[in-house]
């Protein structure tokens, strides 16, 4: 009964743990699908949108369909005058990956996602631009945006990188954190178009990045999330090239004023990025970034302490994950030793019972026998005693062997006149042997 039960838990388990693994593929594959929705709908240099051809070209050949019908739903719907061509891209890039994924070691490069993208966005921009006769520029603007898919695409392959690895977060250097603040930046500016009357939804989690980056990462990680932001906010419309120099030096300084508090980093936020807004020539900007950084202050005002914390981990500075390192390799060259020592003291300790297992017998005849090949193998009389009279002989052993132990006994063992007494009676039991094979009487012991 108590084996049925295990069996039947054990199939209950395993449907169970099938369960999850569905219910997780089908949790990332929806992930996907609405993140190739999302990120298509960010728009740079006006009206352009290479971002859907970045995420199919980033995706995992696994999750690479969910993130191409996203995308593709996405242009269909959000941009109908180029949404033919971009659902085209989206496709050829899907065609190039089927085709060139079996190829590992070029699927493998991490080039390999940034030309793929670049690719069909410049092919069809390019084919469109001479079949009506434009200018120049618009040749260029091509290239641009091609060039902007590629970026795009690296940035995103690295950070799916990173999430498949299932690293800790902390555990992340300078330049894999840059990476996965550009792809964030990416998905902001998505939600850039989602206005509250003159307010965006994106700058305003722009700001909020911003924020956390250079509270918790200090200067290097204000600096990161201020460039980030800014260059990607800036590329998306020329009336919003400011928040470039904004969002960077409030990154900086709320960076070099983290020590102070959270206070010290929203003023420093509110100021730059006002004081920026006055160069646009929209005047109107000004209050609406003023309400942005109001309204990201008090969201970062209400994020825990224990948020905070972890953050500050990830930003930990490299130094300290350096000796972090040294001692774990420091204690597994220290454990390697350890093992090759016990290697050691395991090989000995079975040459040992290897020798052993030759001096062991199973009976007391083969011992006789091994006894007398050691002693009498340099006598004259061995024929004699081995051949003629080999029956008197192996009666002769448990005689002597009676004799030693009655006078070795434990008691007294360790005195040299016992010693000394069971050597006479070897001697004498080879006296014997010796006097009857020459004819003369054996002596009394």
């Amino acid at each position: 009964m108590s084996v049925v039960q295990a069996v039947r838990g054990r199939s209950a388990r395993g449907k169970e743990l099938s369960a999850r693994n569905v219910a997780r593929e089908a949790v990332i594959h929806i992930s996907c699908f609405l993140m190739g929705g999302v990120v298509s709908r960010g728009a740079t240099l006006g009206e352009l949108s290479p971002f859907g051809a970045s995420v199919v070209a980033a995706l995992p050949f696994t999750y690479m369909p969910a993130g191409m019908l996203g995308a593709a739903l996405s242009y269909l719907f959000a941009s109908p005058v180029s949404s033919f061509r971009y659902i085209a891209v989206v496709v050829s890039i899907g065609a190039i990956r089927w085709v060139l994924g079996e190829i590992k070691k070029l699927s493998d490069s991490r080039f390999f996602a940034p030309v793929v993208a670049f690719l069909p966005i410049f092919a069809t921009g390019i084919a469109l631009t001479f079949s009506a006769k434009s200018e120049m520029t618009e040749a260029v603007e091509c290239v641009i945006e091609g060039l902007i898919a590629a970026a795009g695409a690296y940035f995103m392959s690295r950070t799916a990188q990173l999430f498949t690895s299932k690293r800790a977060l902390s555990g992340f250097s300078q330049q894999e954190l840059s990476c996965l603040s550009m792809s964030g930046c990416i998905l902001l500016l998505s939600l850039s178009r989602v206005m509250i009357g003159t307010v965006s939804v994106g700058r305003i989690l722009a700001v909020l990045l911003v924020l956390l980056f250079a509270r918790y990462g200090m200067v290097k990680g204000g600096s990161i999330a201020g460039i980030a932001t800014g260059a990607v906010f800036a590329l998306s419309d020329a009336k919003l090239l400011f928040l470039a120099a904004g969002y960077s030096l409030s990154g900086l300084i709320g960076g070099l004023l983290a020590p102070m508090g959270k206070a010290a980093v929203i003023f420093a936020a509110i100021i730059c990025d006002t004081m920026f807004a006055f160069t646009s020539p929209d005047r109107a900007m000004v209050l609406s970034v003023l309400i942005e950084s109001a309204v990201a202050s008090g969201l970062f005002l209400l994020i825990p302490k224990d948020a905070g914390n972890f953050l500050s981990t990830v930003f930990a500075d490299d130094g300290a994950r350096t000796s972090e390192e040294a001692i774990r390799r420091n204690v597994t060259m220290r454990l390697e030793h350890c093992s090759k020592a016990l290697e050691n003291v395991s090989s000995c300790v079975n040459a040992v019972s290897d020798r052993l297992a030759k001096l062991y017998e199973p009976n007391a005849d083969r011992i006789y026998e091994r006894a007398a090949d050691y002693t009498c193998k340099s006598c004259g009389l061995r024929a004699y005693c081995w051949e003629k009279e080999r029956a008197q002989t192996m009666d002769d052993f448990p005689l002597s062997r009676r004799r030693i132990s009655r006078i070795t006994s434990p008691s007294a063992a360790a005195s040299p006149r016992s010693w000394r007494t069971a050597s006479t009676a070897v001697t004498a039991s080879t006296s014997q042997w010796r006097r009857r094979a020459i004819g003369s009487p054996p002596c009394a012991v």
